[in-house]
């Protein structure tokens, strides 16, 4: 699979026990993730440049992180999931159990190229 980046954005060298995950104002960190149970699913990953990759993906569905920092569906229609870079994207309420925070792909953690700690994948988006 390509190692691809947002722009001009360079590839982040994150350190694991420095990450953490923002979910309102509960905080993870990367054991707390891979706590949560943990699905394998097979995705496209179609980028807009010209390339694909059909990947089998690791991850915890957003929904899930949502409920366990007590965010429920209420008043909000959609959420917004802002990487370290700064690029973001919102995705409606409506379709959380298609967003996989992902921490490993083809059966081994992700590499920094690929997101490492984590990234999205969201197999029913062209570009994710």
């Amino acid at each position: 699979m390509e190692v691809t980046s947002w722009i001009n954005d360079g590839i982040q060298r994150v350190d694991q026990a420095r990450w953490r995950l923002s979910i309102g104002s509960t905080t993870l960190d990367y054991a707390d993730v891979l706590a949560r149970p943990l699905e394998r699913f097979t995705a496209t990953l179609d980028c807009t440049s010209g390339w694909y990759s059909i990947q089998e993906w690791e991850g915890v569905r957003l929904r899930a992180l949502l409920e366990r920092a007590g965010v429920t569906a209420g008043g909000w229609r959609s959420v917004e999931v802002r990487s370290i870079t700064g690029f973001s994207r919102w995705f409606g309420a409506g379709t959380l159990d298609d967003i996989w925070p992902v921490t490993a792909v083809a059966g081994q953690p992700l590499t920094y190229g690929h997101g490492f700690p984590a990234r999205i994948a969201a197999p029913s988006r062209r570009g994710f």
